[in-house]
C-alpha cells in the first residue's frame, strides 16, 4: 500500500472511531441505537483487524485504545438498558465481555509487531556514517536514512514518494519537497528542514524542524521539538520546478498546527513543543 493509500485508511478509521464516540454520547437517542451500534462496532473491527498492518505502530496503538474504550462503553450502556440479572448471569456477561477485549487487544499486538517487522527488514539508504556532508541522488527514490552522527544531508534534486529518518544525531537535514509523508523517529539535537505532505515524529528529542506541511503534523512520545516555517531563501530559489511537480500546494502551510498523541488537553498548550522565535530562526547551507 502507498504511503498515500496509508493516510487515507488512517483518516478513515479515524472518522469511524470519531462517528462511534458522538454516537455513544448521545444519550437520549443511544438505547434505540444499541443495535446498529453492536453492528458498527463489529465492522470497525473486522476492517481493522485486516487493514491495521498498513499502518504505522504508533497509529495501531492509538485506534487499539480507542476501540476498547469505545467496546466499554458500549457495555456499560447495553447494562443499564437491561433487567438486573442473578449473580451468575451477571458474572458471564462480563466474562464474555472481557474475552472480546482480550482477542482485540491480542490481533492489535500481533499487528504492531507485523508494522515493526516490515519497518525492521527495509533497507537502508544511508545509515552508519558519523561527520560527513551526504547528498540523495534519484537512484534512491524513498529513503530510509538511519544511524548518523554529525552529518549534513541533503536531498534536493529529485521528489520522493516518502522518507524514513531514524537514529540521526547532531545532524542538519536539509530536503525538498516529499511528495506524501516523511517520517522521524528516535533522533536528537538535529535540525530538519521539510517540504512534504505529512510529518509524524515519533521518540525524538531536542530538534528543530523547518516545515511546509500540507495536513497537520504529529509527535508522539517527543520532548523539545522546536518548529518554524520553511524558509523561502534564495538557498531555494531552485526547488520551484520540484515544488511545482511534488503536487503540494504552497499556499497550505500547517507548520504551526502540531498534535501531540500525549496531550489531549484542548486548553493548554503542549508542553512538548514550541515555536522557533523569528530571531532565532536559521537558514539552510550547503
Amino acid at each position: 500500500m502507498s504511503q498515500a493509500s496509508s493516510f487515507e485508511l488512517q483518516a478513515h478509521l479515524n472518522d469511524r472511531i470519531q462517528d462511534l464516540q458522538k454516537a455513544l454520547q448521545d444519550k437520549e437517542d443511544i438505547t434505540s441505537k444499541l443495535c446498529e451500534l453492536d453492528t458498527k462496532i463489529k465492522d470497525f473491527e473486522a476492517l481493522f483487524s485486516e487493514k491495521a498492518h498498513f499502518l504505522p505502530s504508533y497509529d495501531v496503538k492509538k485506534l487499539q485504545t480507542a476501540i476498547l474504550a469505545i467496546k466499554a462503553s458500549y457495555q456499560r450502556h447495553l447494562q443499564s438498558t437491561q433487567p438486573k440479572k442473578r449473580f451468575a448471569f451477571k458474572s458471564r456477561t462480563s466474562m464474555k465481555t472481557r474475552e472480546e477485549i482480550n482477542t482485540l487487544a491480542s490481533d492489535a499486538k500481533a499487528a504492531v509487531q507485523k508494522v515493526y517487522s516490515t519497518k525492521n527488514t527495509a533497507k537502508v539508504t544511508l545509515g552508519d556514517k558519523e561527520n560527513e556532508s551526504l547528498v540523495l541522488d534519484s537512484g534512491e527514490m524513498d529513503p530510509l536514512i538511519s544511524r548518523l552522527r554529525g552529518c549534513k544531508v541533503h536531498l534536493r534534486t529529485y521528489v520522493p514518494s516518502t522518507v524514513h529518518l531514524t537514529d540521526l544525531e547532531d545532524c542538519v537535514v536539509v530536503f525538498g519537497p516529499v511528495r506524501t509523508s516523511v517520517f522521524v523517529e528516535r533522533c536528537r539535537n538535529t535540525v530538519f528542514y521539510l517540504y512534504c505532505q505529512q510529518l509524524r515524529m515519533h521518540e525524538s528529542k531536542d530538534c528543530s524542524v523547518y516545515l511546509h506541511v500540507t495536513c497537520k503534523g504529529i509527535i508522539e512520545d517527543c520532548h523539545g521539538i522546536r518548529f518554524a516555517p520553511y524558509p523561502e531563501t534564495p538557498f531555494m530559489e531552485d526547488l520551484k520546478e520540484l515544488k511545482a511537480s511534488s503536487g503540494l500546494s504552497p499556499m497550505e502551510n500547517h507548520w504551526d498546527e502540531i498534535q501531540d498523541f500525549n496531550w489531549l488537553s484542548p486548553d493548554q498548550a503542549s508542553p512538548n513543543w514550541s515555536i522557533i522565535p523569528s530571531e532565532n530562526r536559521k537558514s539552510p547551507t550547503l
